[in-house]
């Protein structure tokens, strides 16, 4: 009952206040629901940003993984490549050394 009679007295207080006094109280209330509004808004900034960054990271990795796994699969073809040039080159030297 205390608050009730507290929010009375309050809204009383208000209302017989100057209009002028009114609506700096209002604009001081609005600035500082707007100043609230701001940093929320900079703080998901700053969320999103890192966001970005997280993804751009994520991003070079997959990149540099793909690129690895490439490089591998075309060392691997070189490889068998070279075996295969080095047994036809033994056979030939073998052919010619035997006949």
């Amino acid at each position: 009952m205390f608050i009730s009679d507290m929010n009375k007295f309050v809204l009383f207080l208000y209302r017989s206040a100057p209009k002028e006094t009114r609506d700096k109280a209002n604009l001081m209330t609005s600035e500082k629901k707007l100043r609230q509004e701001l940093e929320e808004t900079r703080n998901e900034l700053k969320k999103t940003q890192n966001y970005v960054k997280t993804l751009k990271k994520k991003c070079n990795e997959d990149e540099v993984s793909y690129l690895f796994e490439n490089t591998k699969k075309h060392i691997l073809s070189i490889n068998q490549l070279l075996i295969s040039v080095i047994k036809a080159s033994t056979y030939f030297i073998f052919a010619t050394f035997f006949s």
